[in-house]
């Protein structure tokens, strides 16, 4: 009886190990203690608040707190929501916060007279700030937000100390981060707002720094999305994936590389995006100033825009090709890609093509860039430019300096701002009698043009007579000659 009794007390007691937590119910993991306010039940995951540091977490002298957004215990996941009121309040040994996705609120005085603390991390998921909650945080410095959009409701007056020399991190993920940050008032003690990719919801060492922009609804039957704000390490672009991400209980997809997302990184090589599934956008700048790129694979069928100066000054590059779904290419995409000799468009795109290297509208009608090491054809005339076109964008040309004579066919009516600057190896330019008109600075740097032929002195915009001008620069041969 006595061995049977025993067995039924091991029974319960497994029982019991093994059950999920109720309502109310507190356990610690780690460094920290939270309270169940939801519990799990038929596989879903249930959801706790951050009640306090463990007796682990007590213990240690210097800490720096790692909050998590879903935490494991007894086998069953649990959604961190809220971070309670006074949680950690005194808590002289904490250094550093990270606070991770899914966590949507820090309650008044959460973190208050932490004097030790000195940087916070905060997700764009968080959404309420409360009154004080870091309060007293006489060490506070640095303090990196995720949510692009916050408003003084949503971050509370008087939520951060009135320290000196603070500054706010913002994300890289919206255009008007900073600007939105400034209205809010809380933040009028950071003397100093600006981007950066550490203030973001995901650190993947194999893939970089991202932020959530569109939040995936809580029973999983939407995805959400985000946005790559920069590379974790050199080689992140190096390898396929799909740019899927599951952070233990929601799914995300990178939909975005945001802009400016690698500005200025000089050890990035390659850039292997065909496999990201989702990606429908690489912003402005993104890869802007990133010297050492030999290579751009963007061959996905998802890809819909690329922003102005995407992969400006990426000096190695010889050719990159737009995918077949791209409706949006700034025209300045690949300025300063000294060495780019080609530009290729996928044949099923139905808004871009490329003619001779060279990158069009779908129907060769508008002339939109040619690259800046195009060498294809020194001379362009009737066999290399196509007899659709009708208009040369702005800037099409600037920087050419390997082009030395081009003859435009009849048809075309006028060409945009600055659309010769800089072409210092063009000797030889011919205009048709359909065109019009030529836009302002479109010579400057042009310092070997030799011979313009037009066919008339004043055709509508062209009034070579009254704008002498604009051949400073140039040799001053023979710059005009009637028709």
């Amino acid at each position: 009886m006595n061995m049977k009794k025993q067995l039924l007390f091991l029974l319960f007691a497994l029982l019991a190990l093994c059950a999920s937590a109720a309502p109310n119910d507190v356990f610690s993991v780690g460094d920290i203690t939270y309270s169940v306010t939801l519990d799990s039940y038929s596989g879903k995951p249930g959801i706790v608040a951050v009640k306090s540091l463990s007796a682990q977490g007590k213990a240690k002298t210097s800490l720096k707190l790692d909050i998590p957004g879903v935490v494991s215990y007894n086998g069953y996941k649990y959604k961190v929501g809220v971070i309670n009121y006074d949680a950690f309040k005194g808590q002289s040994n904490i250094s550093v916060v990270q606070i991770r996705y899914n966590i949507t609120r820090i309650a008044q005085s959460a973190f208050e007279n932490c004097t030790s603390l000195t940087t916070v991390y905060m997700p764009s998921s968080l959404t309420n700030v409360g009154y004080r909650a870091f309060g007293g945080c006489t060490a506070l410095r640095s303090v990196y937000y995720a949510n692009a959009t916050p408003s003084s409701t949503s971050v509370e007056p008087g939520s951060f100390p009135e320290n000196s020399g603070m500054t706010l991190y913002v994300s890289k993920a919206h255009p008007n981060s900073k600007e939105n940050a400034r209205k809010v008032t809380a933040f009028d003690y950071f003397s100093t707002i600006k981007k950066h990719e550490y203030a973001c919801d995901f650190i993947l060492g194999e893939h970089g720094y991202f932020c959530v922009t569109k939040a995936p609804l809580s029973d999983g039957s939407t995805r959400g999305e985000m946005s790559l704000v920069g590379v974790y390490a050199d080689d992140n672009f190096n390898y396929a994936w799909s740019g899927a991400y599951n952070n233990g209980i929601l799914d995300f997809d990178v939909v975005e590389i945001a802009d400016s997302a690698c500005l200025g990184n000089t050890n990035i090589k390659n850039v292997y995006l065909s496999s990201y599934s989702k990606l429908r956008r690489i912003g402005d700048s993104a890869f802007n100033g990133c010297s050492s790129i030999e290579w751009v694979q963007m061959a996905t069928s998802s890809l819909q825009q690329i922003g102005k100066y995407a992969f400006k000054g990426c000096n190695l590059l010889t050719t990159i090709k737009l995918p077949e779904n791209v409706d949006s290419c700034s025209a300045y995409f690949v300025d300063g890609c000294t060495k780019l000799g080609y530009i290729s468009v996928d044949s099923k795109n139905t808004n871009y093509a490329s003619y001779n290297g060279i990158l069009y509208d779908k129907g060769l009608t508008i002339l939109f860039r040619c690259p800046e090491g195009y060498t294809y054809k020194k001379v362009l005339d009737s066999n290399s430019l196509p007899p659709t076109l009708k208009k040369v964008g702005n800037y099409a040309f600037e920087y050419c300096k390997y082009v030395e004579e081009i003859y435009f066919p009849y048809g075309l009516t006028s060409f945009g701002v600055g659309t010769f600057r800089y072409c210092s190896g063009l000797t030889t330019l011919q205009l048709p009698s359909s065109h019009t008109g030529w836009g302002e600075g479109s010579f400057v740097g042009a310092s070997a043009l030799d011979v313009l032929y037009v066919n008339q002195e004043d055709a509508y915009g062209l009034e070579v007579s009254r704008r002498v001008n604009e051949f400073d620069d140039c040799k001053r041969g023979t710059l005009y000659v009637g028709g």
